[in-house]
């Protein structure tokens, strides 16, 4: 409420203001600020901002507050205080010695100072004497009251020390001795009358035989505790059990003290348990008053006496000397941080006095104050006069002064200091004492400056941005917009100005705008980012991303919210085209996968049409087929709820012949933006009509060169401008669509002969039982010959393999060979060279200067021993490609076109060579490890090409199941567990050989063993496998060389793959001429 009535005081004068106030910070703490700042105003006199800047003052108002504990427990205190300069003149007085004394600081300066209340001047000047050495002072002496009353009072005074521990003032804590004066008489007249009247005294006596331990406490030392007279039994383990655990060695030591004569009396002090459970001060004195006849004590007598309230009394007074100690020590503190020194200026006895902090403000040391002319020298020269004509007014009619100004320091630097000073009169209106304070408040101008620019500088870009920048009023009213915002929504700056943000933005995008501006309103977030649209002045859209933040007032709430607009529409229209380019590949590939898996022709027809209306977001889309004479019908259609159904029905359409089929035979589409304007004859456009279009796009759906149907797309709403990419999409499909039906169209005379077949087939049998034998032969056949087509293709990928291969294998052989029969001689040669450059040295031991320099400019001793290393790692090199093309050949087996005898291990190990790469560790997995068991075989009748394609899909499965399984295992899991794959050969019984390959993944579940050699079945993910491989590889174990060809598995334990072959096998027709894996 403070700020908000300060700030709304400000506006209405339209005069700055200055304010202080708290803010709680996100992380719960709380801190003060100084906020200074002004108001701007439009011509029309309203408020537009306001500017200001904004400083941290916590730690001053920290050191304030500080300043004001210590000074309200030294106002509370019950003793008087007062603190003065080493010369006498007061600086503060206590309530206490207020009301006690009666003067008030500046009524005892102008009487004359402390001299006026002490009664004994020497003693006076003897105590500021000690004062001023740093030394403390403690006496009893007689203070005058203003109205002339003596009072008895003790005396203690400090000096105050600076931080170079200088004595810079005094402090005095003066008790009234009265009461206590008054109670020592009472107590020397008590002691007189002690043995005549001790039951009248305070005083609790005690007896104390020594030898029998027995102890007398009478009455009043009982009562003194809060005790009746039988709760304490007369023994010294009930006084020593009353006495408190820490004052026990102490009471000790002073008895053992006394009783061996070190002291003349017993006297000590210690604390006693009352009956309230409360710790009593006590002290006691007493002395032995019966020795035995070797002078050994036997009996003690003595006093207690409650000194509770005077120790207390003593505590406070201590406590009272710390916390002035430390009020001194607090208040430097506080000047240090916020850079605030003071000062005072005694004008009669001419003595300036500057605090540390003041040294530091003023960049000088710690010696002395300077004097006025030497304080004008730091003055910067402009503000000099100025400084002059303020502290002389100050000076001459008492008048205080605030003023700004600049000080020069010695290094060139200039500080801006805040300096304040008032003025202390005398009765006779005589200025007679200066004090005053000086801040620091460089790092404020400074701020003030930067604020000043900052404004600078967003006033030139919000003018010249080309991004749009706008001002808006919480309620969605423009402020103020530049003019990079007009041109993005072609309105001018005062037409906008008369608009709602509402007005201009698009009706879809204002629930999410208007939600996000309500939350930053409420506070619930700091900015918000979002892409709307807005409307152009012409009607048309514009997209934008607007970023919006909000700006608060002095007393927090919404002031404006300032936008950030940058035009993205081309951004938006590039992702449009990109997700059109998107959808209809997804639409033209889906299209072929559909194809190529269905012969239904009615189901991809309606498929398509469906899928095309949705990609248009067209009103219906039909497949029209032509009959022999040129009329037609919609075959399928894909229509929305409010057109009309137009499937089925026949059409006649007598100018089509002439004046369309001729473009629709060459491939050419039609689009028609609208009927009504695009030249159409008068015949298609009352065609068009009756079915409610009003644009359509046209594709021809050929046959070879005939034309079987249209494709067409009908816009019933309005009118519609057709894009590019959509008739190139269109013309794709309709290609699709042409493959389906002539897919079709073959399978119907494929279904057709098979009947035909059947029909004779049923003639021709004389059972029953026999045409259907026949009827499952020839489905048979046809799922065969589905199968070999299948294995046909798959056959091709892998015959152009094998050529690739081969040539491969072919190209790097050659000059390979050649490199690696030439490394013999030419190593020989290079060590002959060598060993000839050896004996020219020994023979010719002192060459010529230039063939030295050669030889340590080529450094022959390194070469002489680098050079045939250099020979074996080429050797090494030449030898692994020979492995390599060997393994490449070994594997294709182009070479070979029928069967052969062969070492079954060689077509193993090629399958693991061109796999090595997927053995290894990758980012993506983990390396499988490989463990093989080979027994001694014979050679192997087969065809070896076709036996390395089975070892090659095997093994491409268990890597495929392995690397899957390790996806979803830990790392640790996997070098503890690691994946293998083992083969082993051995003979079988019966002439046969087997190969196992088994690996430690997941298993394989029965539901998927019992099918694994069906043609087409996978588990694989679409694209990544065929459902041919394990066919394939069964059928050439089995069928081409007479062996079996199993699977064992556990789930969970594994999959081993068991390939048995005879060593001698009645082989089933020819390897492929072509080669190749096949």
């Amino acid at each position: 409420k403070m700020v908000d009535r300060q700030v709304s005081a400000a506006v209405e004068s339209k005069q700055p203001y200055h304010l202080e106030y708290r803010i709680v910070r996100a992380d719960g703490a709380v801190r003060w600020m100084s906020e200074r700042g002004r108001p701007t105003y439009n011509l029309e006199g309203l408020v537009l901002w306001l500017d200001g800047a904004i400083f941290d003052i916590t730690d001053r108002k920290q050191a304030e507050l500080t300043l004001c504990l210590v000074t309200q427990a030294v106002d509370s205190a019950s003793d008087a205080i007062a603190i003065a300069d080493l010369d006498g003149y007061s600086v503060y007085h206590n309530q206490a010695f207020i009301q006690r004394y009666g003067y008030t600081v500046e009524e005892l300066n102008n009487a004359g100072g402390p001299a006026v209340m002490y009664a004994k001047s020497q003693d006076l000047k003897k105590l500021f004497r000690v004062l001023r050495k740093g030394f403390s002072w403690e006496t009893e002496i007689e203070i005058k009251t203003k109205n002339g009353e003596l009072i008895e009072s003790l005396l203690r005074a400090d000096s105050i020390k600076d931080s170079a521990s200088q004595p810079i003032g005094m402090i005095a804590i003066i008790a009234d001795l009265t009461e206590i004066k008054r109670t020592e008489a009472a107590l020397k007249l008590s002691q007189e009358r002690l043995q005549l009247a001790v039951s009248g005294s305070s005083l609790g006596l005690w007896d104390w035989n020594i030898a029998t331990g027995e102890s007398y406490f009478d009455f009043h030392w009982k009562s003194m505790l809060g005790y009746a007279e039988t709760e304490i039994e007369n023994n010294f383990q009930a006084w020593e059990s009353l006495l408190h655990p820490e004052d026990r060695g102490k009471v000790r030591e002073s008895l053992n003290s006394y009783l061996e004569g070190d002291t003349d009396i017993y006297e000590v002090e210690f604390r006693m348990l009352n009956k309230t459970g409360d710790w009593q001060w006590i002290m006691a004195i007493g002395k032995v008053v019966e020795y035995d006849e070797w002078g050994a004590p036997l009996r003690m007598a003595g006093t207690h006496k409650d000194i509770t309230a005077r120790v207390a009394a003593e505590a406070e007074k201590t406590l009272l000397i710390a916390s002035l100690q430390q009020l001194a020590e607090q208040l430097q503190e506080a000047q240090k941080i916020a850079r605030i020194g003071n000062w005072e200026v005694d004008m009669e006895a001419g003595i300036i006095t500057w605090s540390e902090e003041l040294f530091r403000v003023y960049g000088r040391e710690l010696k002395r104050p300077p004097t006025m002319e030497e304080l004008l020298e730091l003055i910067h020269p402009d503000d000099k006069e100025r400084f002059t004509q303020v502290v002389q007014k100050t000076v001459t009619e008492g008048t205080a002064y605030d003023i700004d100004h600049r000080i020069c320091f010695p290094s060139g630097k200039i500080r801006h200091v805040n300096a304040k000073g008032k003025a202390v009169k005398n009765e006779f209106g005589q200025v007679v004492r200066l004090y005053g304070t000086a801040m620091d408040i460089t790092d404020r101008k400074k701020a003030e400056t930067a604020l000043q620019e900052s404004e600078q500088r967003f006033r030139a870009v919000f003018e010249q941005a080309a991004l749009g920048i706008v001002k808006v009023w919480p309620d969605g009213k423009f402020l103020t917009v530049n003019q990079g915002f007009c041109n993005i929504v072609g309105y001018s700056e005062l037409e906008l100005k008369a608009r709602n943000v509402w007005d201009i933005s698009h009706q879809e995008d204002l629930e999410v705008d208007v939600e996000s501006a309500n939350r930053l309103l409420a506070g619930e977030i700091f900015n918000y980012s979002l892409e709307k649209r807005f409307v152009r002045k012409d009607g048309s859209f514009v997209w934008a991303n607007v970023t919006v933040s909000l700006v608060r007032d002095g007393v927090g709430e919404p002031s404006y919210l300032i936008g950030v607009i940058e035009d993205i529409s081309s951004r938006k229209l590039a992702e449009a085209i990109l997700r059109q380019q998107l959808k209809r590949e997804r639409l033209v590939v889906g299209m072929l996968e559909r194809i190529r898996s269905s012969l239904n022709l009615e189901e991809i027809l309606t498929k398509a049409v469906a899928e095309v209306r949705q990609f248009l977001q067209t009103d219906r889309t039909v497949i029209y087929r032509f009959n022999p004479d040129w009329s037609g019908f919609v075959t399928v259609e894909s229509v929305g709820n409010n057109w009309q159904s137009i499937q089925g029905i026949t059409i006649n359409d007598s100018c089509f012949e002439d004046s369309y089929a001729s473009a629709y035979e060459h491939g050419r589409p039609l689009a028609v933006d609208d009927i009504y304007k695009a030249g159409l004859s008068e015949c298609y456009i009352n065609l068009l009509s009756q079915f409610q279009v009003r644009a359509n796009l046209v594709v021809p759906i050929l046959q070879g060169e005939k034309l079987w149907g249209l494709l067409i797309a009908h816009e019933c709403a309005g009118r519609r401008r057709w894009l590019e990419i959509e008739v190139e999409c269109l013309q794709q499909i309709s290609v699709q669509l042409a493959i389906a039906i002539q897919q079709s169209t073959l399978f119907e005379q494929a279904q057709t002969e098979i009947a035909d077949r059947k029909q004779a087939e049923s003639a021709l049998q004389e059972s029953e039982a026999r045409e259907r034998s026949k009827a499952l032969e020839l489905e048979a056949a046809i799922n065969k010959l589905r199968t070999t087509q299948a294995q046909l293709v798959q056959n091709e990928k892998m015959v152009s393999l094998g050529q690739l291969v081969a040539g491969v294998a072919h190209e790097i052989n050659n000059p390979v060979s050649f490199i690696h029969g030439n490394l013999s001689p030419a190593r020989n040669y290079t060590l002959d060279l060598l060993e000839l450059i050896k004996v020219y040295q020994h023979y010719c031991p002192n060459p010529p200067v230039q063939v030295l320099d050669k030889i340590d400019a080529i450094d022959l001793d390194y070469i002489a021993e680098d050079f045939p290393k250099l020979f074996n790692s080429m050797q090494v090199g030449t030898e692994r490609i020979v492995e390599i093309v060997k393994s490449l050949r070994n594997f294709s087996r182009l070479d070979e076109s029928a069967g052969k005898s062969v070492n079954i291990h060689e077509g193993i190990d090629s399958s693991l060579m061109i796999l090595q790469n997927r053995l290894k560790s990758h980012s993506s997995h983990r390396v499988i490890q490989i463990v093989k068991d080979y027994q001694l075989l014979p050679q192997i009748e087969c065809f070896p090409g076709e036996l390395n394609q089975v070892f090659m899909n095997i093994l491409i499965n268990a890597i495929d199941a392995l690397e899957e399984r390790d996806k979803h295992r830990p790392i640790e899991e996997c070098a503890r567990h690691p994946s293998t794959i083992a083969i082993r050969s051995y003979q079988a019984a019966a002439g046969f050989v087997a190969v196992s390959i088994a690996d430690n993944g997941r298993g394989i579940p029965e539901s998927v063993r019992s099918r694994l050699f069906d043609p087409f079945f996978t588990t694989k993910p679409v694209g990544k496998g065929t459902g041919l491989g394990l066919s394939i590889s069964h059928s050439i174990i089995v069928d081409r060389h007479g062996g079996r060809l199993s699977c064992i598995s556990t789930p969970g334990e594994g999959a081993e793959f068991l390939i048995e072959i005879p060593v001698r096998p009645n082989l089933t027709g020819t390897s492929s001429k072509k080669g190749g894996i096949n």
